[in-house]
């Protein structure tokens, strides 16, 4: 079975995406960046899930004038070690930076602001089943 490992501190949000998908993945929460960096590093993960906004943990000095929001250099120091490794971003951030990062990275994103974006998560998940 094919695992996600999830990096966001909101854990009760990702219950439904964990129960719709229970039958195609295992799923893995981390809850801060350098216990998702440690999981990633330690496992074979299909995907990631990457908040934008988190506590950054011990071990991990957050560099905030490159990266506004903690989840940024989670995944540039993932995409640096492993450029082609899929992630998704999940975040109630809507501002201009972030958007236009997004467009800069190519970052698939789903905004949990919106009544259907657990539905929208799921369908990005989707689309990388057969990968």
């Amino acid at each position: 079975m094919r695992k996600i490992l999830i990096v966001d501190e909101d854990e009760w949000y990702f219950f439904p995406v964990t129960l719709a998908l229970e039958d195609e993945y295992s799923f893995e929460i981390a809850t801060t960046v350098s216990e998702g960096y440690n999981k990633f590093q330690s496992e074979d993960y299909h995907l990631l899930i990457l908040d934008l906004w988190l506590p950054i943990g011990p071990n991990i000095e957050h560099d905030s004038e490159r990266y506004p929001y903690e989840g940024m250099q989670l995944f540039h120091i993932i995409k640096k070690e492993h450029p082609d490794f899929p992630i998704i971003c999940f975040t109630h951030i809507r501002e201009d930076s972030v958007l236009e990062w997004q467009q800069k990275n190519n970052v698939p994103l789903v905004f949990k602001v919106y009544t259907d974006s657990v539905e929208q998560l799921i369908e990005k998940i989707s689309e990388y089943s057969d990968e």
